[in-house]
């Protein structure tokens, strides 16, 4: 589903607008609209920002999982070349 599912019909134009724009403003469109409605769309936008952040997150993840491969990779030690410590 799509958060334009959950606009009611008569809201304004510029208020979609607003709600599309970030999290902020989508939860002020919802308390401006009040009532069910309002609610139905705070929680909409709650839990599509949170899924966002989610998939966000595993992408970072696996960002970092691959950066700490290619680090590894790339500064092991040839064999026979081992640090032995300080001296």
């Amino acid at each position: 589903t799509s958060l334009a599912d959950f606009f009611p019909a008569g809201l304004p134009p510029g208020a979609a607008d607003a709600a599309h724009s970030t999290l902020g403003a989508a939860l002020e469109t919802a308390r401006q609209m009040g009532g069910q409605a309002g609610e139905t769309l705070a929680r909409a936008c709650r839990d599509s920002f949170a899924r966002g952040m989610q998939g966000a997150a595993w992408v970072a993840a696996g960002g970092c999982l691959a950066a700490a491969i290619w680090v590894r990779r790339a500064f092991a030690a040839a064999p026979g070349t081992a640090h032995a410590g300080p001296t």
